[in-house]
């Protein structure tokens, strides 16, 4: 066979096989993946990276896929799915060479389990290909998917150093349970003061909450309060939930990943809790209890990573410390009272010979009825269903695995 026809069957197999399928649960994450992949082939000018997320047209996405070879394809499962409809997606995912399945724990909490299993239908079997399967926790919903995508030979692969904490149990991470829904919002601005005033311009905090309403709601009520924080109005307050398009999350994200002058603030749902890499997070609050046990040690991993330091802060109602009692009794929280914060937060205003602070939710005082309404009514059905949720899964490890 001569030359040119080998670059032709060559151009024929790249155009018409995936080469590499990457998984991703959520589209933040895939985009991150997809913009690493670039970053590794742009020197092979020919080598092409296609992604494939909701939240932007799909005929944005079927136009290259014709156009250029399918060497690296990051994937949602939602799109993905969509798309195996079409003929000449179909009958390139159908001679992949390696699949990963990424935040594979996630993937299952999210409610994926029978899209994974869809779209590992439309591939070759796994006897050829080769499979990678990422879970930062084992628990048996893993193994179980493990045993149907990979090799009945795969190795298990401990990504955490001999010796070595995970960072959900290396870094610094307290609780604090209220009596009063309306203490929570001093609370957390007493939270973000103390990390300001240890970190001044470099804090860059992460607010976890349950709902899309409280999103936006905490971050309009702290946006009213910026004057009474250390950094005042030069803090910079982003939000990030499900309900904005994938062109605002993108723009958002970036903005909140580049700001390094001044403090910041990410008030977020679990969109940005797995994965996506946010560069020198200094804190992570927890508002109410997380979905699970594995979501709660994923947020935690925003922070103090690559070797940095971090805190994690988790802030419940008194009516959710039983789930807290039997998810995260192996978790090393420390108990910290709202009045020994504020102790705290008095004397770092003093040593750094700042003015005190003043009352902290004043200009939002008529505001927090609203937000208990809001607060108390989901909070207490989450903690009824995640309660009965884990007594039906007990069993439960917590650990950074690699599944080959």
């Amino acid at each position: 066979m001569g030359s040119r026809a080998l670059r032709d069957l060559e151009r024929e197999f790249r155009f018409g096989s995936v080469g590499t399928l990457v998984i991703s649960p959520t589209r933040e994450l895939a985009m991150q993946i997809a913009e690493e992949a670039k970053k590794l082939v742009e020197k092979e000018r020919k080598m092409h990276v296609h992604v494939l997320v909701g939240g932007v047209k799909s005929i944005r996405q079927r136009r290259p896929w014709d156009l250029y070879p399918k060497d690296i394809v990051v994937a949602t499962p939602g799109r993905l799915l969509d798309l195996l409809s079409i003929p000449s997606f179909r009958e390139a995912i159908s001679t992949t060479q390696t699949l990963v399945l990424d935040e594979a724990d996630m993937l299952l909490e999210l409610g994926f389990r029978e899209d994974i299993e869809s779209i590992i239908s439309y591939l070759p079997s796994k006897e050829q290909r080769t499979t990678f399967l990422f879970s930062a926790t084992m628990d048996p919903s893993i193994t179980e998917v493990a045993r149907a995508a990979l090799h009945e030979k795969h190795r298990f692969i401990d990504c955490i150093p001999p010796g070595e904490d995970s960072v959900h149990k290396r870094i610094p991470q307290t609780i604090t349970t209220l009596q009063n829904p309306s203490d929570m919002l001093a609370h957390v601005m007493r939270l973000i003061a103390h990390d300001e005033m240890i970190h001044g311009p470099r804090s860059k905090i992460m607010l976890f909450t349950s709902t899309t309403k409280l999103t936006d709601m905490l971050a309009n009520m702290v946006q009213v309060m910026l004057p009474s924080l250390p950094g005042s109005t030069n803090t910079q307050v982003f939000r990030i939930h499900s309900m904005l398009d994938q062109g605002k999350r993108s723009r958002i994200s970036q903005r909140f990943r580049q700001c390094n002058d001044h403090p910041s603030i990410m008030f977020t749902s679990d969109v940005s809790a797995r994965g996506v890499d946010y560069p020198s997070v200094t804190r992570v609050i927890q508002l109410g209890i997380p979905p699970s046990k594995a979501m709660y040690v994923h947020r935690v991993g925003r922070t103090g990573r690559r070797g940095r330091d971090g805190r994690a802060d988790l802030v419940v109602m008194d009516f959710e410390s039983a789930f807290v009692a039997f998810q995260l009794d192996d978790m090393p929280l420390e108990a910290i009272d709202p009045a020994s914060l504020a102790k705290e937060v008095e004397q770092l205003a003093q040593d750094g010979d700042r003015a005190p602070l003043p009352t902290l939710v004043a200009p939002i005082a008529s505001r927090l009825e609203t937000l208990e309404s809001v607060l108390i009514p989901k909070a207490q059905s989450r903690v009824e269903a995640q309660t009965a949720h884990a007594f039906t899964n007990a069993s439960y490890a917590s650990d950074a695995w690699l599944l080959v």
